[in-house]
């Protein structure tokens, strides 16, 4: 029995065939209509769509035969490939490379064999539409005309199946995106509730029976300037908190001054000095951005108070009219490093601004941490924020 020799492309034939992801596949009507008509018009009771793999040759759809694959050693179909025209075996059993062929000797009793090779858009002979027969036949020139039509079509179902298998994986990618984006969104809106519900319990609420007490005291004089002050840092966590619930009044919030309100609360009970820059912050973005902002660096905030000497915090806001950037520096020291709930809070952070299709980073040394925000300012960003 003579084996086919390897193709010279060997190799990339095989990659461009499994890019097709046919390979022990499920049968499938189009193709088996393909080996319907090929014996229908070459009369013979056996036809196949040939598939050459490395050590086998696996039949996409078959006609007359059982085996799903056979050899690559005992393939027709191998030798086909060598060519780029029809290849015609009329008795198998007179053909020096066929007679002692298992194929031909065994149980299947192959005498005549037709094979057109079927070629991808790259020029890779993939495999071949046979027709056989357990007896010896002539072939016409309209049968080999026919054959190489069939393959053609192969190789058209072929192309027309790997565009629809890059289609679904592309749909099932976008689902799978959209499902991890609403996703976000609704593990983003359950933390800004429980932010929200730890300001108005754990802070606001606390300050406000301070004041009631203070108020309701005989030496109430003694209080008022505490009492004032008090008062206007919770009217500013309002502000924020407010448009946070419920941001339908655009134009009664200033963006930049959002910000500086929450900066200044914060400052007061920060320990260390807070300072904000604006070295060239304009009020024209939209208060959505501020609303993300100030979350963002209330969680950065959160993980400084790990840090140890620390000293000072400077947030410098600049602006342009497609984003914001936000730079915050501290002269802090980290001692080691993040704890898992830290990381956590990290991850808050980046989500947000993945959220915002905005861009973060992050540098930290013994000396100095420093993290850089921009958010874009686009429509989807301001739908995305809240």
């Amino acid at each position: 029995m003579s084996t086919a020799p390897i193709p010279h492309n060997e190799e990339l034939r095989l990659n461009d065939l499994y890019s097709y992801e046919i390979l022990d596949s499920s049968p499938e009507e189009e193709f088996n209509d393909l080996v319907e008509l090929a014996s229908l018009f070459c009369r013979t009771p056996i036809s196949l769509i040939s598939l050459v793999d490395r050590k086998r040759q696996w039949f996409k759809a078959r006609k007359g035969f059982s085996k799903a694959q056979t050899d690559r050693s005992s393939s027709f179909c191998a030798h086909a490939l060598l060519g780029n025209d029809v290849m015609v075996i009329e008795d198998a059993a007179s053909d020096i490379r066929f007679a002692h062929n298992p194929l031909v000797t065994g149980e299947s009793r192959i005498r005549f064999y037709a094979g057109a090779p079927i070629v991808s858009p790259e020029g890779y002979k993939l495999g071949t539409v046979c027709v056989l027969d357990n007896k010896p036949q002539r072939f016409s020139e309209i049968q080999r005309k026919v054959l190489e039509l069939i393959s053609k079509q192969v190789t058209k179902l072929l192309e027309l199946r790997q565009k629809n298998i890059l289609i679904q994986k592309k749909a099932k990618e976008s689902i799978a995106y959209k499902s991890q984006l609403i996703s976000r969104v609704f593990h983003d809106n359950e933390q800004d509730k429980r932010i929200i519900a730890d300001n108005l319990h754990e802070d606001l609420a606390q300050r406000l029976v301070y004041c009631i007490h203070a108020l309701g005291g005989k030496s109430i004089h003694q209080h008022m300037d505490v009492i004032r002050d008090e008062m206007n840092r919770i009217l500013i966590d309002l502000r924020v908190l407010t448009y946070t619930i419920s941001p339908l009044s655009d134009e009664n919030f200033n963006p930049v001054e959002l910000i500086r309100d929450f900066v200044d609360r914060v400052a007061v009970t920060f320990p260390c000095r807070i300072i904000l820059k604006q070295a060239d912050a304009d009020d024209f973005f939209h208060p959505k951005v501020s609303v993300n902002l100030i979350r963002i660096m209330e969680e950065w905030l959160r993980l400084l108070l790990k840090k140890d000497d620390l000293n000072l915090v400077e947030i410098e806001i600049n602006s342009t009219s497609y984003s914001v950037f936000v730079t915050i520096k501290d002269d802090g020291k980290m001692v080691n490093e993040f704890s898992q709930k830290q990381q956590e809070r990290l991850g808050i952070i980046e989500e947000r601004v993945q959220m915002a299709q905005g861009s973060f980073s992050y540098d930290h040394s013994t000396e100095q941490s420093v993290i850089k925000i921009e958010l874009p300012l686009t429509a989807e960003n301001m739908e995305t924020i809240h």
